[in-house]
């Protein structure tokens, strides 16, 4: 999600089912550093999920990573290819998200 936040900021909200709260934040801090973008803000909130009545699935919840972030002065984010990378890098193994960084 990308909302204006205080002129030239932006809010980037990340969601991920079955995701490890620390995982996910230095997923997307190195997204956004890949990315060039300066992290101003981040919270990171977990919301739990509740027990499925179903065997063997489990239960691990949401984490969500906001954060408010500025692009250097006279740059321009490509905010498509942005998306693309957030939605993917919790599939990517951590050495592999480290040479992309």
């Amino acid at each position: 999600e990308y909302g204006s936040h205080n002129g030239a900021a932006t809010l980037i909200t990340v969601a991920l089912g079955d995701s490890k709260p620390r995982r996910a934040l230095q997923g997307t801090l190195a997204t956004l550093d890949m990315h060039g973008l300066q992290v101003e803000r981040v919270l990171v909130d977990m919301i739990g999920d509740p027990p499925s009545d179903k065997p063997g699935l489990p239960s691990a919840g949401v984490t969500l990573v906001r954060a408010i972030v500025r692009s250097p002065a006279g740059a321009v984010a490509d905010n498509t290819q942005l998306a693309n990378d957030l939605r993917r890098f919790k599939w990517l193994d951590d050495s592999a998200l480290s040479l992309a960084a």
